[in-house]
């Protein structure tokens, strides 16, 4: 057996508590370090890791957002651990299935045999900020649902996966009026075409979505093209979690591409980029870009379904 060579940063206020016991489980074990992480001076914790080790990210999505995003870690090996509610990243690469049932002690052992190909992060440019987005963003419906649940989360002290999906659903249901007028969407150099989504836009890198469904059976995080979903009515996303149980197919893709450019968003509009809330849109125009490419580690499964061995 190798000896092992991973630099773990864990968000401990994930999974209810679970990060912070996760800490402390790694903590004496050769070839280690496990320490939570720094979100006010990420960039710097990242340059203090050694470049041959591993850079394994504990959280959730938006905690794998803000890591895969910097630049520290183009080039650099990266594992994810799901902590979160949904999810959908690791689900996607099959870390979420083949770590089941695992003891924390296991897990170390359980990436070094990993594969690693690499994925796809993209820009998200709205209001005159970038933002890293690793899974998808939304505008519409979801990105209300997501703020509705972070206003609440903020309130409440701990919460676990259960609840935290028994808030997305009602707050889901309290949301299901909500419409957006018709968008202008640019892909690429093409022309702009008239999109009617009266619900909610998607703009995915990969295809598990809500940590339950697919929001399509075509995207890739390991090419270079994004899909553009559009959800008409509040059941697209019903659609989506059923088509993970082979009850019906998911949502076809609109149109594909390295770079979208929507504009004529109404201002207010509300946005979420992997699982996260973001200021209400104000400018009425979004761009969604190629960043960079990272490392990340993967099943031999997904490998093979996805051709990226």
């Amino acid at each position: 057996m190798s000896l092992l060579n991973q630099f773990w940063i864990i968000n401990p206020r994930s999974g209810n508590g679970a990060g912070e016991k996760l800490v402390k489980s790694l903590r004496g074990i050769r070839g280690i370090t496990a320490l939570p992480i720094s979100f006010s001076d990420l960039g710097r914790q990242l340059l203090d890791i050694p470049l041959d080790a591993t850079i394994v990210i504990a959280g959730g999505d938006g905690t794998f957002s803000s890591v895969l995003g910097r630049p520290e870690v183009v080039d650099r090996r990266v594992a994810c651990i799901p902590l979160g509610t949904a999810n959908d990243l690791t689900r996607e690469l099959g870390i979420t299935r083949a770590i089941r049932g695992r003891a924390w002690s296991d897990l170390p052992t359980v990436i070094e045999t990993l594969p690693s190909s690499r994925y796809a992060v993209w820009s998200v440019i709205v209001d005159g900020r970038e933002y890293p987005c690793a899974n998808y963003v939304s505008i519409g419906y979801e990105g209300a649902v997501v703020d509705d649940f972070a206003r609440w989360r903020s309130t409440t002290r701990r919460t676990g996966r259960l609840a935290n999906r028994c808030a997305y659903t009602l707050f889901g249901l309290k949301r299901s009026a909500y419409k957006i007028r018709d968008l202008s969407l640019r892909c690429g150099d093409a022309s702009p075409r008239l999109c009617r989504p009266s619900t909610g836009l998607i703009l995915t890198n990969i295809k598990s979505h809500l940590g339950l469904g697919l929001s399509n059976k075509e995207s890739s995080p390991h090419d270079e093209t994004i899909e553009c979903v559009s959800v008409p009515t509040v059941l697209g996303f019903t659609r989506m979690i059923a088509s993970s149980f082979g009850i019906i197919s998911p949502p076809p893709v609109l149109s594909r591409g390295r770079s979208f450019l929507i504009t004529n968003i109404p201002v207010g509009t509300h946005l979420q980029i992997d699982g996260e809330a973001y200021p209400a849109i104000a400018s009425g125009e979004l761009r969604v870009q190629l960043r960079h490419f990272v490392s990340v580690c993967h099943t031999d499964e997904v490998a093979v379904m996805t051709g990226s061995a």
